[in-house]
């Protein structure tokens, strides 16, 4: 299991999840998107600026939201 651990801390390197979470609500809607944690200094030129408006570096802020 440790192996496994440190094998996936390695390769995860972006976490998505929903900006509003409750009963009934999955995925995007009107009020509601996705917001995506990448690491410290990832390089986002390559995202598109629809999603880079919707990065966060802070894994702090990414749980709270």
């Amino acid at each position: 299991m440790k192996y496994y651990r440190e094998y996936m801390s390695k390769k995860t390197l972006r976490l998505s999840r929903c900006t509003l979470n409750k009963d009934g609500v999955d995925g995007k809607t009107e009020t509601s998107g996705y917001i995506t944690l990448v690491p410290q200094g990832y390089p986002a030129e390559n995202f598109p600026e629809e999603v880079k408006a919707d990065l966060v570096y802070n894994d702090v802020e990414f749980w709270q939201m």
